[in-house]
């Protein structure tokens, strides 16, 4: 029994290439540390009472989401970047970290854009959505905190883009092909469970779109750029509502 179900392990690892391997391990491993350990309730366990220098609740907020903004980075962008580096001997230009072309990039993502800014008009419309913008609530405090909160998510939606489009679209794409499109888009999705369930559906449609763009110009900044304006627009649309803007 036992050497029968070695024999069956060597026969599926045979058709694992290392690379895939390493994509498909790191991507829930890396996950699972961004879900469990770069919220606010361990920025609290392990940096409390200091909170990295705060004087006020409010500098308390704001240091919780740079923690969740830095482990965004680390663990989207600079390991996978790593990974990429020393263990595939690859360039990051074959994951999509490609030279800027504006004429290219920026009128592909405006066109994304405005296709989905009617929805997203509608969408801020609702409790659920002026509930959850700006993730960092107290951003609309002060114009130098909304800059410094914006900033801290935009640097996350790069991380983002390079994670899901880049190092888990290329990096499977030699064994799988356009297929490594639909396998990214699950884990997008699901990161989006703590958001409202129709911007979780929308990932769906998002992920596959994204997901399809950087395969097809082989560069993550249109996507990013998209989602950058999205994401401006969503904060700005829900603190109007809250009549602070």
């Amino acid at each position: 029994m036992i050497g029968t179900l070695r024999e069956e392990a060597r026969a599926v690892a045979a058709g694992i290439d290392r690379r895939t391997a390493w994509v498909l391990l790191s991507v829930p491993a890396l996950l699972t540390w961004l879900e469990f350990r770069s919220n606010h309730a361990t920025f609290e366990r392990w940096f409390a009472p200091g909170y990295w220098g705060a004087t006020s609740l409010l500098e308390k907020a704001l240091h919780s989401w740079e923690w969740w903004a830095l482990n965004c980075f680390v663990t989207m962008f600079v390991v996978p970047a790593l990974i990429v580096k020393l263990v595939f001997k690859e360039r990051l230009s074959d994951y999509g970290i490609t030279s800027f072309k504006p004429r290219v990039q920026i009128p592909l993502a405006l066109g994304m854009y405005l296709i989905v800014l009617p929805a997203i008009i509608g969408a801020s419309r609702s409790d659920a959505f002026v509930r959850t913008y700006p993730l960092f609530w107290d951003a609309g405090s002060s114009g130098s905190l909304l800059l410094a909160w914006e900033l801290m998510y935009l640097s996350q939606f790069f991380a983002l883009e390079f994670f899901f489009r880049g190092y888990l679209i290329f990096g499977l794409e030699k064994r799988i092909g356009p297929v490594a499109i639909l396998v990214s888009t699950v884990p997008y999705c699901m990161v989006h469970y703590h958001k409202p369930m129709l911007e979780a559906y929308a990932a769906i449609i998002a992920g596959v779109i994204l997901g399809a763009v950087a395969m097809r110009t082989r560069s993550l900044w249109s996507g990013f750029m998209t989602h950058a304006l999205v994401a401006l627009t969503m904060d700005f649309l829900a603190l109007h509502a809250r009549g602070i803007l």
